[in-house]
């Protein structure tokens, strides 16, 4: 969620009903917080945790600015401050079944190179329960590939609806 900018989108723009926003590192987590209450929006779930392969604690590499953050250590100080936060991380499943979610009408995730992960550990059964799906994704230390990542989308019954190669973000549609 970082500091809220998509949150008040989806909430205001879109006209969102219920939003449930994760940040998982604590300071953009409180700046999150801040952003809500500044804004009237008392209805946002806010959950203080990341979202990954499976639920468990991990290290986050805190960035230079709160939107570089990473549970992939890139090894580049453009992007990373060099400090690091144990948080709490939650599987895709996990997350749904938590919130008693049988289904989502749009999931985004902008989780610098955390993307990947929690698409290929989820069941199709998981996966099928989002009906869009927008997102960036990076393929952090070799984790996946266009082929596999877009092929893993497809056999859970998405289709790519747009993308954009150079900003490497793309929307899905569950058919």
């Amino acid at each position: 969620a970082n500091i809220g900018a998509f949150t008040l989108y989806a909430s205001r723009c879109r006209g969102a009903t219920q939003v449930v926003a994760l940040e998982p590192v604590a300071a953009t987590f409180d700046a999150l917080g801040s952003t809500l209450q500044a804004n009237g929006l008392h209805t946002v779930r806010t959950i203080r945790k990341g979202i990954g392969a499976r639920s468990e604690r991990r290290t986050i590499h805190l960035g230079v600015t709160s939107q570089h953050a990473s549970l992939t250590f890139r090894g580049d100080p453009t992007y990373e401050s060099g400090a690091t936060e144990v948080v709490d991380v939650l599987s895709l499943g996990d997350l749904l079944d938590d919130l008693r979610l049988p289904e989502v009408d749009m999931a985004k995730m902008d989780c610098e190179g955390g993307e990947v992960e929690p698409i290929l550990a989820s069941s199709d059964k998981t996966l099928r329960r989002i009906r869009h799906l927008s997102l960036e994704y990076h393929y952090p230390g070799g984790l996946s590939n266009d082929q596999e990542f877009f092929g893993r989308l497809a056999a859970a019954g998405f289709r790519c609806a747009r993308r954009s190669r150079a900003a490497r973000t793309a929307q899905f549609v569950r058919t």
